[in-house]
């Protein structure tokens, strides 16, 4: 199920515009995430419709999958100065309850992006481990390792 389910969603990602023939036309739809509910798989469109898995490769007459697609959503900021990020964008972009996201002001706005561990120390983010609340790679692990082994046989 779970390989039907990533199939799915590799498939259908969110953005595309998925196509849906009846007897007499086609009508355009845009997946704007997933649901799992009750034992069961679902496609959600911006259109208030979800299709079950199982179903959408009988229904599905056409996927455009949009490379460069941006997405635009109007949210109010709460009294203790929260936004919620829309569904579709946290699905879209791996932010899921519990990712770490850094957030960055420029002279364009505010950016969130999903946090990646950087070494406090030389700025890699290859092999980093977080030790003691601060980030730090193998190498300069080492590197500190080698100093306090210095010190204890002196």
């Amino acid at each position: 199920m779970i390989a039907r389910i990533i199939m799915t969603i590799l498939q259908y990602p969110v953005g595309a515009v998925v196509g849906f023939r009846d007897e007499f036309q086609t009508e355009y739809r845009t997946v704007s995430g997933y649901q799992y509910s009750h034992g069961s798989f679902y496609v959600l469109f911006f259109e208030d419709n979800m299709v079950h898995m199982n179903r959408l490769k009988a229904l599905v007459v056409s996927v455009e999958k949009k490379e460069d697609m941006t997405m635009q959503v109007s949210k109010k900021v709460t009294k203790s100065g929260a936004v919620t990020l829309p569904r579709g964008v946290r699905q879209e972009t791996g932010i899921l309850p519990g990712v770490p996201v850094d957030i960055l002001t420029d002279d364009e706005g505010i950016h969130i992006l999903k946090h990646v561990p950087a070494c406090f120390h030389c700025g890699t983010v290859d092999n980093v481990k977080t030790v003691c609340g601060i980030e730090i790679c193998g190498n300069c692990a080492k590197e500190i390792m080698e100093v306090f082994d210095n010190e204890s046989d002196q």
